[in-house]
């Protein structure tokens, strides 16, 4: 289990959760910095104990793809 913090198109900031190749949102804020917190925050829990505290299959799935200039988007996908 992989965590990154990353910018879906809309320039939400999404702490996002990749799992066997597939990507989920565990927190999503306009701020960055809000964001940052989330992220350490999580990454300090599964540190102390395990990747349990991600719940992976309850979170909201991403959709990713690469845009024309090759950078990846991320964005929530549609239920």
């Amino acid at each position: 289990m992989k965590i990154k913090q990353v910018q879906d198109s809309s320039n939400q900031h999404i702490v996002a959760v990749e799992h066997n190749g597939e990507f989920r949102c565990f927190f999503a804020d306009s701020s960055l910095h809000t964001a940052g917190v989330a992220f350490e925050n999580l990454r300090r829990d599964i540190a102390r104990h395990g990747e349990s505290v991600v719940e992976f299959d309850t979170l909201k799935k991403l959709a990713v793809r690469t845009g024309k200039s090759g950078c990846v988007i991320y964005d929530f996908e549609e239920a």
